[in-house]
């Protein structure tokens, strides 16, 4: 062994030194430096019932049997989105505009419909104040508390009305029919007898009232009552009258051919208790 070749047949080994021709095997190579122990890992106390960590089963987070794993940057469509489409949206919309006008315009009627009753039953407690006044030593089968009985001009007023009721008179009345056919016509008549007075009514309030002859019947001297005959000869009618403005006409009854005080009654308002009352003596 040499640093330096001393002639033919000296090699250089792997330790940088020179060998002779003789020396067939080299000298086993250098063994490096042992490494320095690593400590082992300290192992983390558990507290008491404390349940150890486990390593998630095999296959934990595949996709499922028949489904391939997703392809890399892949990205699924959007889904549908929640809530209500534009179509319903609008509906309800619309439906919640009518539900609220509906409301005020309701509001709006039960006002004006309060107001016309609030008015006219203003005008009836005006009027019904003078009731028992008017009707004061006067007598009549079922007389009440809320009776106007006709002054000496055969005035009422009563519900913003003054009401003139004249002159109760037996009319006859004759109905013609045709019989037989229209080639060989002939006719027959026939007669009744009614009670007919003759009305008028003036509208003194600022309010639009209804007047009809369906508001008046008839109380002949044996009891009873009728109501008025529309059919028949009675010209009153049916109508309203605007502030200021009259009406006039006859009421008409069937007449039960008795003589004696008969009570002609008239309802201002249905489903009042207010009454209108003249009294007429027929012979």
């Amino acid at each position: 062994m040499s640093d330096t070749s001393q002639g033919p047949g000296w090699w250089l080994a792997s330790d940088g030194k020179w060998y002779p021709p003789e020396a067939a095997s080299p000298p086993p190579p250098q063994q490096p430096p042992p490494q320095p122990q690593q400590p082992a890992p300290t192992p983390v106390q558990q507290p008491p019932g404390a349940v150890p960590a486990q390593a998630p089963p095999p296959g934990y987070g595949a996709p499922p049997p028949g489904y391939a794993a997703p392809v890399p940057g892949y990205t699924p469509p959007p889904g549908p989105q929640g809530g209500m489409n534009g179509c319903l949206k609008a509906f309800l919309i619309g439906l919640a505009v009518l539900f609220v006008g509906g409301i005020i315009v309701a509001a709006i009627l039960l006002f004006a419909v309060g107001s016309v009753v609030h008015h006219a039953s203003n005008e009836l407690q005006a009027d019904s104040k003078n009731a028992a006044a008017t009707c004061a030593g006067v007598t009549y089968p079922d007389k009440r508390s809320l009776d106007h009985c006709a002054d000496k001009n055969g005035e009422v007023r009563d519900a913003g009305l003054t009401v003139t009721a004249r002159n109760l008179h037996r009319v006859t009345v004759t109905a013609t029919s045709t019989l037989g056919s229209s080639s060989t016509p002939s006719s027959s008549s026939s007669s009744s007898t009614e009670l007919c007075a003759d009305v008028t009514l003036h509208n003194r309030s600022s309010d639009t009232k209804a007047y009809s002859g369906l508001f008046w019947e008839l109380r002949p001297p044996g009891g009873g009552s009728q109501a008025a005959n529309l059919g028949a000869s009675g010209t009153l009618g049916t109508g309203t009258l605007t502030p200021g403005s009259d009406a006039r006409g006859t009421v008409c009854f069937s007449d039960p051919g008795t003589t004696g005080r008969y009570v002609l009654i008239w309802h201002p308002i249905a489903l009042s208790a207010d009454r209108g009352i003249w009294l007429f003596d027929v012979s």
